[in-house]
């Protein structure tokens, strides 16, 4: 029998190399080298293989009664069981049989029906039994009722479990089988769909997913609680499915022999899954016995016709090419797919007979995915021209539940419902009034990439097996069709019989950790070499040495280090038990380190919830702007979700919704489902329910570290970084990212915050006579802002948008949101780049050459005598303008209205202002004075057009400009009163004109525009860029009613950028910011600087106001705001006009070896879609996270989703990177003076020195200087992190109480905020030999310093080294000494002491040992150095060049 059971192993199952297994077939004793050459011996590995699982199947069928090896660490709970669940059982079931009625059953028959006994009867007898029987048999909905039946009759016990892949699927079929008995959904027959659950106390037949059955099984550890398991669509073999076959397997023969298992499917493999499960008799052990297989094969009474695509579109199948290796869908198949639908309706109207419109059937069409759908339906809409209405359904996954059920709602009478459906429509699920399937033979499959181990959604061909499902959706309650859009013979002889099991082509992470919590003892690639298609060995390593980064496991399994193995970590038990990704359960325990627990388990939830936003095909601009709302200029997938969870929870605990409907209006409003918002909450109150049996809960009281509102996001911020690590992505002047100066000479000189262009214009036309066509494109027409411009040298078309206010703040549910991006880039600029990534056509229609010049002449002539006589009829000739001219730098200055405390308006304070005022006020004012109001339907003009509007704090008349115009009744007008520069909404029909008598009234605004120059918030302080109130509180204060002196810097785009001064003050506000660490130096944008200059040149002229206007004679670059529009008959041409772009897109690039060279795309759902820089001369790395990473089918790009912006601090992405990476080795300049770059991973092997993990390995570059002081705080963080999670494990085990967790978060909180406050040293970027190759460097011998101290409370205590620590302490190196940079800093210093004293000329210095921004003033100077921190750092300085 060993022999024939030998070779049937050797036939049936791959065998698995297998390496550095813990159960002692292997030694552990095997060097790092010699352990390498285990891959080559394949012959060994293959009979290691057999000889495992033949001890494994005789663990199952011993020839003695004796406890055998394999994995026979599961504990026996039968005899529990039978004492506890099932005597249980035996009192509860007649219960139920009596309570509910059983004799009721409204169903026609179906083909399985004839088989009924032979089930039953083969069920008695043995335990486990496959069925197979096509699609529309009736064997999900039937086969549980004849077993519910049977025990019925026979009163034995009675628990039935079945499973789907689709929680659609089991939801419907539940409700499907109480329709036919009659029963109340809940009662008899219930649900378990993740956290949506419909299951009384007296249920016994429950559907459930195959997620929801193996976390039971997992936590049961039997399969005792269960009479009957029902595993269906058992073909579709996902990784979940084969490991819930290989516990049950398991369970069924070692310790739950009387459970009956049922599989089930259309399509399967069956002899695999019989012999799978096959038995050995007792009456002859050298023998096996497959699972018995019962093949329903009844023919049903309805027909199914199958055609292929040169059956029915022999014309266009010349124009298609299909290869097997290159899937896609080509434009033709689009058409004939709409074609297709179009003839059915002709087909159905000569069939119906008197006009019965009820008889036109659904059409099912099965796409690939998303995009596909959407094409689709944008084809459809655009194609239909038939009789019937068409009602358009897309059936996806990521679309909400009431919008899934509209395809199982019949159509509207005259109307035929058309389903887009990926393949979650393909099996279980029956849409009764089916008439015809399209199916694209297609489908989007996720698989690992095999080099960068990336998962990869490709699309694929379907297999055969797929198809006949999708071929089952018809022929179930009426005769059908199924058209296939491939050839006959490529279906029959290239797509293959079935896809490939998930367990080999996915992640296997979730699925080892089960292992762990079940407590096999075995590795993990011992246990998945028993699954039915056991994995390639190599994957099961790349995801042991993903969960070890992770900190799932440790680096070694039971005291010995094995790249096979490692021991389960506190951590990695609380991932396996929590019901969400790896990463975001590392994203909560960080959380709870970090004192932040609830917000990370509502984010993380929030990542889990599929349909929270509603996927809308009209309205993507629309999302994205409410996106942007709730992100808050946090830049963050995540912070937008805990923003929106937490508004939609105070609305609810204040009773804001009086009905359901107001709260669905409210989703409806901000474009969010309210079913995902319900699966939300359930989820967290899920997940804070396993994390409490954890003894993990938000702290309260004093036990509970503080955090401010400014602190919190910070925060966060950071241990996203740490949770996904190391899906890190930076921007970098390496990747080819412009800087400011060459994006304002790609536009032209336009500002590059607030301006996108067009190209593909066509060249020698007059572009001009477009502008109405091309703002109606962008949907901005009413919009005089706008403004248009052309290159009459290439084919630009710029597009200019010049009310880009600075960030509007928004009220919603009594928070302030800010509805826009940080930095100075105007939304709307966003918005039109999101328009191109949406594939929004710009379609513009043009005349031919000759009519658009002719055209254009004669408007323009028309326009020249128009405004001739406007000038002659011209009412005012007062000519004023508050804006200092390019010869003054020093002006005199009130604030009139305070934005923040670097945005204000000021007025001139001169005599020529007051009289202005007086006489604007006064003819405003005057008793007498009569103001016309505007008509009900008069345009109102936006950022153009001066009105005037009562002011609501002293009910006077001023004049304004509407910046904003809401729909309302009346619009609601968002106004700008222009001589002060107050903001306030007025209702449209209390806008008056101004009198046309008073020329002073039509001046242009007396206020001016000013911000601080060259100072920015600081970004640690609030990463949203905005100034905490603290400062604009303060800033009003000292600018309150008093006379300020201004220096000048610029005037660019009407902005004046200046130096604020009280007056007989030295110090600038602007200096005084960055003195108090409330704000940083910053560059100013590159108009700024050239305006800058230009200043300065005409200030050093001999005659400074001659050149001033001299320059002002000079013409700049012409926009158009409107232009009269040439009819649309006589422009027969159509240009198809390709963007718009941004020179400022930003361009990422991956740190880890495995996204090296690929293009980086963010997807399309994410707050950070459209990706641009909003300081592009910032020379330093930006880092970006993503919490999932996806490669495309040919590894050419990459996909991020989720994704979070960190602020843009320099040196941060090396600080988070230290903080959160396993191992990090310093790479140094080649004279060993300082490093250059950090070479980050899981290290390498000690013998042979290939790295571990190289896929995950980071090579990052430095941009400021890392020092011992630097490591040495990073190292505290990583020993406060490690006693941490300690502690939590401890208090798991009752070791220890919150007040002991309470003192690390402490440590965690202050040490965290005093490492981001560290100012970084900028330095040269230094590309090195050998920076990504572990234990190489090219300076020779150094000196390794172990920074091992941490202060504790003021005490230097040295740290033990731990075996188990998450994050192990980092050494670092004995920098040699830098005679070149002791020069520079020497040479420097020296300087800064003869500009202090006068004796060199006044110049712009930084200073090089405290790495500040370059100071213009001797004061500043002076300033510096007498601070204390420049002292300190002087003396440390010193005390360095004396040792």
């Amino acid at each position: 029998m060993g022999d024939l059971l030998a070779d049937l192993l050797n036939n049936r199952i791959e065998p698995v190399p297998t390496r550095g297994q813990v159960n002692g077939v292997m030694d552990y004793g095997v060097s790092d080298d010699e352990d390498d050459d285990v891959w080559d011996s394949e012959d060994d590995s293959d009979t290691e293989q057999q000889e495992y699982v033949q001890k494994e199947f005789e663990t199952y069928f011993p020839r003695q009664q004796e406890e055998t090896g394999g994995l026979t660490d599961i504990e026996d709970g039968h005899e529990e069981s039978l004492l506890g669940t099932d005597i249980m059982e035996l009192v509860h079931v007649p219960v139920v049989f009596s309570k509910y009625r059983f004799d009721t059953y409204y169903k026609k028959e179906l083909p399985i029906d004839s088989f009924k006994n032979t089930i039953l009867n083969t069920m008695n007898t043995n335990s486990v039994v496959i069925i197979q029987g096509p699609t529309g048999c009736g064997k999900t909905t039937q086969v549980p009722q004849y077993i519910l039946d049977q025990c019925r009759e026979t009163k034995s016990p009675c628990n039935i479990v079945v499973t789907q892949p689709r929680r659609i699927a089991a939801i419907n079929i539940a409700q499907r089988v109480c329709e036919e008995r009659g029963w109340a959904i809940g009662t008899v027959c219930g649900y378990q769909v993740g956290l949506d659950r419909n299951v009384g106390e007296d249920v016994i037949l429950t559907y459930m997913t195959t997620e929801v059955l193996l976390q039971k099984l997992i936590l049961q550890k039997n399969l005792n609680k269960y009479s009957h398991v029902i595993i269906d669509e058992v073909h579709e073999r996902n990784k979940s499915l084969d490991f819930l076959l290989l516990i049950v397997r398991k369970y069924l023969f070692t310790n739950s022999p009387s459970v009956k298992v049922i599989l089930m499917s259309a399509t399967m493999e069956a002899d695999d899954f019989a012999y799978y499960f096959r038995s050995i008799p007792r009456n002859n052990p050298d023998n096996f016995l497959p699972a018995p297989i019962l093949y329903v094969n009844k023919k049903s009474e309805y027909e199914t016709n199958i055609y292929y695509v040169e059956q029915f579109a022999q014309s266009v199948l010349s124009q298609i090419s299909y290869s097997i290796d290159d899937p896609c869908i080509m434009p033709q198949q689009y058409e004939m797919c709409s074609k297709l639908i179009k003839i059915f309706d002709e087909l159905d109207e000569k069939e119906v007979p008197n006009g019965d419109d009820t008889l036109h059937g659904s059409v099912l069409v099965f796409l690939p995915g998303y995009h596909e759908i959407e094409e689709m339906h944008k084809l459809l809409v655009e194609k239909k021209n038939t009789s019937l209405d068409w009602d358009i359904v897309p059936l996806h996954s990521s679309l909400t539940s009431e919008h899934m059920f509209k395809a199982f709602q019949k159509p509207k009478s005259g109307c035929r419902k058309i389903i887009l459906s990926t393949n979650i429509a393909e099996s279980s699920v029956t849409v009764p009034d089916v008439k015809y399937v399209i199916d694209f033979c297609l489908t989007k499959i996720m698989t690992m990439n095999e080099v960068t181990k990336f998962s990869t959604l490709s699309l694929q061909w379907a297999s055969r097996n797929n198809c006949i499902q999708r071929a089952g959706r018809v022929g179930r309650v009426s005769s059908g069709r199924v058209y296939r859009l491939v050839p006959c013979t490529f279906y029959e002889c290239q797509m293959q019989e079935s896809t490939l099991p998930e367990l080999q082509r996915a992640p296997l992470e979730n699925v080892i950790l089960y292992m762990k919590l079940l407590d096999l003892n075995d590795t993990p690639k011992n246990v998945l070499s028993l699954a039915i298609s056991p994995p390639n060995l190599r994957d099961v390593e790349t995801c042991i040495w993903n969960l070890k980064e992770a900190g799932a496991l440790l680096t070694t399994c039971r005291g010995h280090k094995t790249p096979a193995d490692g021991d389960i970590t506190f951590i990695g038990r609380i991932m396996g038990s929590l019901p969400i990704d790896i990463r975001l359960s590392k994203l909560i325990i960080l959380g709870h380190m970090f004192s932040c627990l609830q917000e990370t388990v509502i984010m993380a939830a929030g990542c889990m919830t599929r349909n929270i936003f509603v996927q809308n095909f009209h309205a993507r601009i629309k999302c994205y702007r409410k996106k942007l709302l709730w992100a808050d200029r946090s830049c963050s997938d995540f912070m937008t979700l805990l923003n929106l969870y937490n508004v939609w929870m105070n609305k609810k605990r204040e009773n804001a919704f009086r009905n359901i409907s107001e709260e669905y209006g409210w989703c409806k409003t901000n474009f969010v489902n309210l079913k995902g918002l319900r699966e939300w909450d359930l989820l967290i109150k899920e997940i804070n329910g396993r994390l409490k049996k954890f003894s993990i809960e938000q702290a309260v009281g004093p036990n509970r570290v503080p955090l401010s509102a400014i602190e919190k996001p910070t925060v966060l911020k950071i241990i996203i970084c740490g949770a996904f690590y190391p899906n890190y992505f930076v921007r970098s002047s390496d990747y080819g990212q412009v800087d400011s100066r060459e994006a304002v000479k790609i536009l032209n000189g336009r500002d590059p915050n607030k301006t996108v262009y067009f190209s593909n214009m066509k060249v020698n036309q007059p572009g001009h006579i477009y502008v109405r066509q091309i703002k109606q494109m962008l949907q901005v027409d009413h919009n005089d802002s706008v403004q248009i411009g052309f290159d009459a040298q290439s084919t630009k078309v710029f597009v200019e948008f010049n009310n880009v206010q600075q960030p509007e703040q928004v009220t919603v549910e009594g928070r302030q949101f800010i509805a826009t991006i940080p930095g100075n880039i105007g939304v709307d600029v966003y918005e039109a780049v999101r328009k191109r990534q949406l594939n929004t056509p710009f379609r513009l229609r043009i005349l031919p050459d000759h009519k658009a010049w002719a055209f254009a002449n004669s408007t323009e002539e028309k326009n020249k005598k128009k405004e001739e006589e406007e000038e002659l009829n011209c009412f005012t000739a007062v000519e004023y303008s508050p804006l200092p001219p390019l010869d003054l730098e020093y002006i005199t200055v009130t604030v009139t209205h305070i934005v923040d405390a670097s945005h204000f308006y000021c007025q001139n304070w001169n005599d020529e202002t007051r009289i202005l005022l007086d006489k604007i006020f006064t003819a405003l004012n005057n008793p007498g004075v009569f103001l016309e109001p505007l008509d009900t339907d008069e345009k109102v003009y936006l950022n153009g057009k001066f009105y005037a509007a009562k002011f609501n704090e002293d009910n006077k008349f001023y004049r304004c400009q509407v910046v904003d115009l809401k729909p309302g009744k009346p619009y609601i007008a968002h106004v700008r009163f222009v001589d002060y520069g107050n903001f306030q909404k007025v209702p449209s029909n209390r806008l008056y004109h101004l009198p046309q008598d008073c020329p002073e009234c039509h001046v242009k605004p007396i206020a001016m525009c000013c911000v601080l120059s060259e100072v920015q918030p600081d970004l640690v302080t609030n990463p949203k860029g905005l100034w905490i109130d603290e400062v604009n509180e303060t800033f009003k204060k000292k600018v309150d009613k008093v006379l300020l002196n201004a220096k000048v810097y610029s005037v660019v785009d009407d902005i004046v950028h200046l130096e604020l001064y009280r007056q007989r003050c030295s110090t600038s506000f602007n200096q005084y910011l960055i003195d108090m660490s409330f704000g940083l130096k910053c560059e100013e944008s590159q108009r700024s600087k050239m305006d800058h200059e230009l200043r300065q040149k005409v200030l050093r002229s001999e005659n400074p106001n001659n050149v001033s206007t001299l320059y002002k004679q000079l013409t700049t670059a012409r926009n158009y705001t409107d232009f009269e529009e040439p009819s649309t008959s006589d422009a027969t041409d159509i240009v198809e006009l390709r963007g718009p772009f941004s020179p400022l897109e930003m361009k990422v690039c991956g740190l880890v070896q495995a996204s090296v060279g690929a293009s980086v795309r963010i997807d399309g759902d994410s707050v950070n879609a459209v990706l641009l820089d909003d300081n592009p001369d910032d020379p330093h790395a930006r880092l970006l996270v993503a919490a999932t990473v996806s490669q495309s089918a040919l590894g050419q790009s990459i996909k991020l989703s989720q994704t979070t912006v960190m602020p843009s601090i320099p040196g941060l992405p090396m600080l988070v990177t230290l903080l959160f990476c396993p191992n990090m080795e310093p790479k140094l300049t080649p004279d060993g003076s300082r490093v250059a770059s950090i070479l980050c991973g899981m290290g390498c092997k000690e013998f042979s020195g290939k790295p571990n993990f190289p896929m995950h390995d980071i090579s990052l570059v430095l941009d400021t200087e890392l020092h011992k002081e630097l490591v040495a705080k990073i190292n505290q963080l990583r020993y406060y992190m490690n006693a941490a999670v300690k502690t939590m494990s401890n208090m798991h085990d009752g070791l220890s109480g919150s007040s002991d967790l309470f003192t690390y978060q402490m440590f965690l909180k202050e040490n965290l905020f005093s490492l981001l406050h560290m100012r970084q040293r900028s330095v040269d970027r230094v590309r090195i030999k050998y920076a990504d190759v572990w234990n190489k460097t090219l300076c020779g011998e150094v000196a390794v310093m172990t920074v091992d101290k941490v202060d504790q409370e003021g005490t230097q205590v040295r740290i033990e080294s731990d075996d188990e620590a998450i994050w192990p302490l980092m050494w670092f190196v004995d920098l040699k000494d830098d005679v070149g940079a002791r020069m520079t800093i020497d040479k420097n210093l020296n300087e800064l002491l003869l500009v202090a004293k006068r004796l060199a000329p006044e110049r712009e210095i930084a200073c090089e040992l405290c790495a500040t921004a370059p100071m213009r003033t001797i004061s500043e100077v002076r300033l510096h150095l007498f601070k204390k921190q420049h002292k300190e750092n002087l003396q440390k300085y010193e005390t360095r060049e004396q040792n």
